[in-house]
């Protein structure tokens, strides 16, 4: 009973940190999009210059903003973690887990489906040599059918 309180308050304690670095992490990015502005160093030269987030070591809060004739920036460490795993959960979504993106079935491609249909290949195996799911291939070689049969008649 001890214990799975104590698990249960580590995993707590982990995602109360997780999600004050992302409160951080999403802090710093608004910053780093906020329009550059106009600056005049000693000699009486304009300059251009960029917002960069001034955090504080351990990335345990963010001091301000400060102005820099680059637009560089260097995530602290355990804010750049973040920023990956977050880029990781955000093109398992884009892509609804290992699915390819859309793809466009041409004319072509539906007659390379058809071809190596008649060729005995199954319709998997079709799928991953053409580049669509297993439900397009079905899809296609139904309408291929009814065509077929709709000329014949």
């Amino acid at each position: 009973m001890a214990r799975t309180r104590y698990v249960k308050a580590e995993a707590e304690l982990v995602r109360q940190r997780e999600d004050r670095l992302d409160n951080i992490l999403f802090e710093c990015l608004e910053i780093m999009k906020m329009p550059e502005k106009w600056a005049i160093d000693r000699q009486g030269n304009f300059n251009i210059v960029y917002p960069h987030p001034m955090v504080k070591r351990e990335a345990n809060r963010i001091e301000g903003i400060q102005y820099l004739p680059h637009k560089s920036y260097n995530l602290p460490i355990v804010l750049l973690e973040r920023l990956l795993y977050w880029e990781e959960i955000t093109k398992g979504i884009a892509l609804k887990g290992n699915r390819k993106p859309y793809t466009k079935v041409t004319p072509n491609m539906v007659a390379e489906i058809v071809k190596l249909r008649e060729q005995g290949l199954t319709m998997g195996k079709i799928a991953k040599q053409v580049g669509v799911s297993e439900h397009s291939v079905r899809h296609y070689l139904r309408a291929g059918q009814k065509q077929i049969e709709a000329v014949a008649n």
